[in-house]
């Protein structure tokens, strides 16, 4: 059953070779130590930084050729 889920996080565990929904209990303790530990350093950049980030994961996931014979 499917609690939460995104396209960018589907585009980043396919990425990262996941093959199962077992990859979040991998990811929610380092969600959990960036929250707590490494928030300063993502505090000053800038939006569209981090919009760059989940663009980058999310672009392998559009299928161009697909798109033209629409």
């Amino acid at each position: 059953m499917i609690v939460n889920g995104s396209l960018s996080k589907t585009a980043v565990n396919c990425s990262a070779g996941a093959r199962t929904q077992l990859s979040g209990v991998f990811v929610a303790p380092l969600t959990v130590i960036t929250l707590l530990f490494l928030t300063g350093l993502f505090e000053k950049l800038p939006e569209a930084v981090l919009a760059g980030v989940v663009v980058a994961a999310v672009v392998e996931l559009v299928d161009i050729p697909s798109l033209l014979v629409l």
